[in-house]
C-alpha cells in the first residue's frame, strides 16, 4: 500500500504580498506561497528469523528462504506481494518463542528522511515489533533482526493463506514523535508444538 504525506517544508519563506482591499465587501485579502513536499513510503521486503525459526522446504525441491515477503512490482511498488514476480513465502516457528524480523522500506525524497528514522510493526494480538532506529542507504531504510516484543502463544497454530500473519508497518522521520502508516505484509506461518524432528520441513508435512 503506497502512503503519501503532504508536509509543509518552507526552507526560504516567501514574502507576503501587500493586502488587496475588496471594493465590494471591504474585506482585505492576503496572499502567500507555501512549498509542499510529497513523501512516498513503500514497503519493499520483510524477512523472518530467530532462534526457533525453521526454514520451510518446497515439496518439489528447494526452500522458502528469505526474503519471505517482497514487492517486486515495477516501475513502482504497488503495496502487495500478490503479483506474478512477487514473493510471499511461508515460515515456521516453535510455540512460545519469539520471532525476529528484518524490514526494507523505500522512501522518497531522501531529504525528507534526513533525521532519526525509526520503524515499528503492529502484528496480531501482542506480536509487535518495537520501534527501532533504522539504517538509511540512499532511498532504502532498513531494520535487521529485530525481536518481537512477545512470544507466540504456547500452543500450535497456523496463520493461513487467506488469514495470514499480518504486520502493519510504520515509519517515523522525526525519531518517533510522529508516525506514517500503514504498510502491511502478510505471510502463512506455522507454529509447531516442538522444534520439527524432520530433517527437511516440507510445507505439506506442516499441515498435519
Amino acid at each position: 500500500m503506497e502512503l503519501r504525506e503532504q508536509a509543509r517544508i518552507c526552507s526560504e519563506p516567501s514574502p507576503v504580498r501587500p493586502p488587496s482591499p475588496s471594493a465590494s465587501t471591504g474585506e482585505t485579502t492576503y496572499k502567500d506561497r507555501v512549498r509542499v513536499t510529497v513523501v512516498d513510503v513503500d514497503l519493499k521486503e520483510v524477512s523472518f528469523s530467530g532462534d526457533n525459526y525453521h526454514v520451510v522446504s518446497i515439496d518439489t525441491g528447494g526452500t522458502y528462504s528469505a526474503s519471505h515477503w517482497q514487492d517486486k512490482s515495477t516501475p513502482y511498488l504497488d503495496g502487495d506481494a500478490d503479483d506474478a514476480n512477487d514473493i510471499d513465502y511461508p515460515v515456521c516457528f516453535t510455540r512460545n518463542t519469539k520471532m525476529k524480523t528484518s524490514v526494507n522500506i523505500i522512501v522518497t525524497p531522501t531529504a525528507a528522511f534526513a533525521g532519526t528514522v525509526k520503524i515499528k510493526g503492529d502484528g496480531p494480538g501482542n506480536l509487535n515489533i518495537p520501534e527501532t532506529t533504522a539504517t538509511a542507504n540512499g532511498s532504502e531504510v532498513t531494520i535487521t533482526n529485530v525481536e518481537c516484543s512477545n512470544a507466540f502463544a504456547n500452543h500450535i497454530k497456523r496463520y493461513g493463506l487467506i488469514l495470514g500473519l499480518e504486520i502493519e508497518w510504520y515509519i517515523s522521520r522525526d525519531g518517533g514523535a510522529t508516525w506514517l502508516d500503514t504498510m502491511t505484509s502478510e505471510n502463512e506461518v506455522f507454529i509447531t508444538l516442538n522444534d520439527p524432528a524432520c530433517a527437511t520441513d516440507f510445507r505439506t508435512i506442516l499441515y498435519f
